[in-house]
């Protein structure tokens, strides 16, 4: 993945920002495995939204959309499960 430039959208931080620090732990850390190994189980991609991908964290579902043209890969927002998909 070190060919793609990485980005996080501001309701991606601000959402970030709301969990509790060893959910962030936890969270970044799920970011860091899924950058050095693009092809893990737990990525998913979204039915009816292009190019959108999750990522499973425990109980958190970590939303991104990769860019193949742009070589980008936009992480657009982290919520609880149950959350999750409601404002997509």
């Amino acid at each position: 993945m070190s060919k793609y430039r990485i980005e996080f959208a501001k309701t991606f931080n601000k959402s970030l920002s709301k969990l509790e620090k060893e959910t962030q732990k936890q969270v970044k850390t799920t970011i860091a495995n899924f950058l050095n190994n693009a092809n893990a189980s737990d990525v998913i991609k979204l039915k009816g939204h292009k190019d959108s991908y999750r990522i499973r964290s425990g109980s958190y579902r970590i939303i991104f959309r990769q860019y193949d043209n742009k070589l980008l890969i936009l992480f657009l927002d982290v919520k609880h499960r149950k959350e999750v998909y409601r404002d997509l």
